[in-house]
């Protein structure tokens, strides 16, 4: 709904998981929380067109008559008694006191009970939301500040022992509520007064969310204001989707990011305004990692192999390979360059002093390098390889040295036995004889 899917996905338990369509940006109610596997889930399910079209179910019950829908809802209700927790103040349309007493309740509790749970987390936003018309700007601004300055006392929306925050649907429901009010540039300052005390940095998602493309377009005139709340890409994106893209290529080209991690969302920034200059950009500015990224995505593999060739040639830190040593393997495998041999063996050894062993493996396989490969089994190094990359290895040493191989994997799985619990050993052992 809203250009929002929902969903539940069966797992290692039951999760309540979200994508939005706009960016693909999940939450999730596992321990990951955030872009997690159960999101693309409900993606994928929403891909292969077996979903629930809640925008569709609305419409039509614009267009019935009281009877039916009344008969409706005590259908759902008899299903699920506990949304009476909800509808019970369905009155809020023509009173939106109830509403302001509903969520000070909540608030209060929040304080009282020194801790705030997942779950009371996931009701107060479907508060906020089931109210976000008739709930004032002020009440918002009151419920910002409280979740500011009393961190402490309700936990900060955060979970110790699985160390994830649970707080972001919060904070992007108040912010739809808030872009539906009418909004002056006072109310920025205010945000900005309430961002000196927020030292947990909790208040980010909901002045992310006015970067949205819908979210944005609402508050065009407002550019100056929010300007001084956001960081200078996020910045980017606001301008990009209130088509400002003059000023917004004009920051991408002139600031200096200086974060890895900013090198792969400017070039993607800068995809939203031109392909072809956001890809003369990239290599003027020597962003291979995402030109890689980019070009393996688009099954450019000829392209990969050309980039990676410019970063051997350009003395390129290759420490910060990262995952994408996989993607160059896997173009030269696909693509299969006359040198095919010799670019192997080189980003084996770039792949090894990154100490990306995983590609290593898979290079080393397809070369059919034996010394290597049993380099790969030292413990240093075999410690710090994922489990399916060490089932590959000793899989292609039971070839070799069928004994050896066969002390390494009990002595592996040994290990897993005292480390996770038994849903793990099926993984493991499948496909792997010995």
């Amino acid at each position: 709904m809203n250009n929002t899917l929902f969903g539940k996905v069966i797992g290692t338990d039951e999760y309540k998981s979200s994508a939005r369509l706009d960016d693909l940006e999940g939450s999730c109610s596992c321990p990951v929380g955030y872009n997690c596997k159960h999101c693309v889930a409900v993606l994928l399910q929403y891909l292969s067109g077996d979903y629930i079209d809640g925008d569709k179910i609305i419409k039509k019950l614009e267009n019935a008559d009281k009877s039916e829908i009344l008969n409706i809802f005590r259908r759902i209700i008899e299903a699920d008694p506990m949304l009476l927790s909800l509808l019970q103040f369905s009155e809020v349309s023509i009173d939106k006191n109830l509403a302001e007493k509903e969520i000070k309740r909540m608030l209060n509790q929040m304080k009282v009970n020194g801790y705030v749970d997942e779950n009371f987390a996931y009701n107060f936003a479907k508060i906020i939301k089931f109210y976000e018309d008739v709930i004032s700007k002020e009440l918002i601004f009151s419920i910002l500040e409280f979740l500011v300055k009393n961190y402490e006392d309700y936990g900060g929306f955060y979970d110790d022992y699985s160390d994830r925050y649970f707080g972001d649907v919060i904070f992007r429901n108040l912010c739809d509520a808030f872009i539906k009010k009418a909004i002056t540039p006072e109310d920025f300052k205010k945000l900005q007064e309430l961002l000196k005390y927020d030292d947990h940095g909790i208040l980010y998602t909901f002045i992310y969310e006015m970067c949205k493309p819908e979210n944005a377009q609402r508050l065009a005139m407002f550019s100056k204001d929010i300007k001084k709340l956001l960081n200078d890409l996020d910045y980017v994106e606001f301008l990009i989707n209130i088509n400002k893209l003059d000023e917004a290529k004009n920051i991408l080209e002139t600031k200096v990011f200086k974060e890895d991690f900013d090198e792969w969302r400017v070039f993607n920034l800068y995809l939203k305004i031109d392909e072809n200059e956001a890809l003369k950009f990239a290599k003027n500015k020597g962003y291979y990692l995402s030109l890689i990224k980019y070009f393996y995505e688009h099954n450019r593999y000829k392209d990969v192999i050309e980039t990676f060739r410019t970063m051997i040639n350009t003395h390129f830190n290759f420490n910060t390979l990262d995952f994408t040593g996989e993607l160059i393997f896997n173009s030269i495998m696909k693509d299969k360059p006359d040198d095919s041999e010799i670019l192997l063996h080189k980003l084996f050894n770039i792949c090894y002093n990154s100490r990306d062993y995983d590609s290593c493996i898979d290079i080393g396989i397809s070369l059919n390098d034996t010394e290597s490969l049993k380099n790969m089994l030292r413990k240093d190094i075999f410690n710090h390889i994922t489990h399916q990359s060490k089932i590959k290895l000793l899989r292609y040493f039971s070839k070799l040295d069928n004994e050896n191989a066969k002390n390494y994997l009990t002595e592996f799985i040994e290990k897993l036995i005292e480390e996770q619990d038994n849903n793990s050993y099926d993984i493991v052992t499948e496909g792997f004889i010995v």
